[in-house]
C-alpha cells in the first residue's frame, strides 16, 4: 500500500482504539470497501473518511439505508447521510485496505473487550492497544501507537519502547519483502528488550523473544511460512 494510503488508514485504525465512538467509522469503512459501488452512510462516519481522502462524496442528503432512520436531515438541519465512493487511490488498493480494515475491527473489538483491565497510566494503555494491534498483524499501526509514548518517555521505558517499535517495524519490513531491513531492525529491537525479560510493564518479553527466534529461523533463514510472533500480556 502506498505511503499516503497506508498513513491515512492507520489514523482511522488508531482512532478506533482510542475512542469507542470512532469504531463506527471503522465499521462503516468495511462496508464501503466491500461494496461494488457507492454506499449511503451517516455523515458523521463519512467526515473522517473524507478528511483522510479515503472516500469522496458522490451525492449528499441521501435517504438513510432501510431501517437506520426516518429522514436524511438531522434535527439541526444538517444532512445526516451522504452517498460516498472510494477515492481513486484507495480503489486501486481495495483488497489490501479491506484486509487491514477487517483486521483492525478485530483489534478494536479485542481491545475494548479488555478495556476494563486498563489503568489510568498512558504507557499501560498504549501497551494494551499495541498488544491488540500486534495480534491482528497490524505492525505499522503498532509503531504509530507506541511512537508518541516513546517520544515522551525517558530512561529504561524509552529503551524498551524503542525495542518494541523496532521489532514491529521489522515485521512490517518482512511483510513487504525487505529481508535485510527486517534482520537489522529485529536485531536492534531484540537487544533493547532482552534486558527486560521475562516481563516488562505486564508484557511477556520472554514469550516475544522465543517467538521471534522461531519466526526468524523459519521465515528469514529458511524461507518458510511460520506462525507470527506474539506480543501478549503476562
Amino acid at each position: 500500500m502506498p505511503r499516503a494510503q497506508r498513513n491515512a488508514l492507520a489514523e482511522i485504525i488508531i482512532a478506533a482504539l482510542h475512542d469507542r465512538g470512532a469504531r463506527a467509522t471503522l465499521a462503516v469503512l468495511t462496508r464501503v470497501l466491500d461494496a461494488d459501488g457507492p454506499v449511503v452512510i451517516a455523515a458523521t462516519a463519512a467526515a473522517p473518511l473524507r478528511k483522510h481522502r479515503i472516500v469522496v462524496a458522490t451525492r449528499v442528503g441521501q435517504a438513510p439505508p432501510e431501517g437506520t432512520g426516518p429522514s436524511p436531515v438531522s434535527t439541526t438541519g444538517e444532512r445526516s447521510h451522504v452517498e460516498v465512493a472510494l477515492a481513486p487511490a484507495f480503489a486501486r488498493v481495495r483488497g489490501v485496505a479491506a484486509a487491514r480494515t477487517r483486521a483492525a475491527c478485530d483489534a478494536a473489538e479485542a481491545y475494548w473487550r479488555s478495556a476494563g483491565r486498563r489503568s489510568d497510566d498512558a504507557l499501560a494503555d498504549a501497551l494494551h492497544r499495541a498488544v491488540a494491534l500486534f495480534a491482528a498483524g497490524l505492525y505499522f499501526e503498532v509503531h504509530e501507537e507506541l511512537e508518541p509514548v516513546w517520544r515522551r518517555s525517558g530512561g529504561t521505558a524509552r529503551v524498551a519502547l524503542q525495542g518494541l517499535i523496532q521489532i514491529a517495524v521489522a515485521l512490517h519490513h518482512a511483510e513487504r519483502g525487505n529481508v535485510a531491513g527486517a534482520r537489522r531492525l529485529l536485531a536492534a529491537g531484540r537487544a533493547k528488550v532482552e534486558p527486560h525479560a521475562p516481563v516488562w510493564e505486564g508484557v511477556a518479553i520472554d514469550t516475544l523473544l522465543a517467538d521471534l527466534r522461531r519466526w526468524e529461523r523459519a521465515c528469514l533463514d529458511e524461507g518458510r511460512v511460520a506462525t507470527a510472533p506474539r506480543l501478549v500480556l503476562a
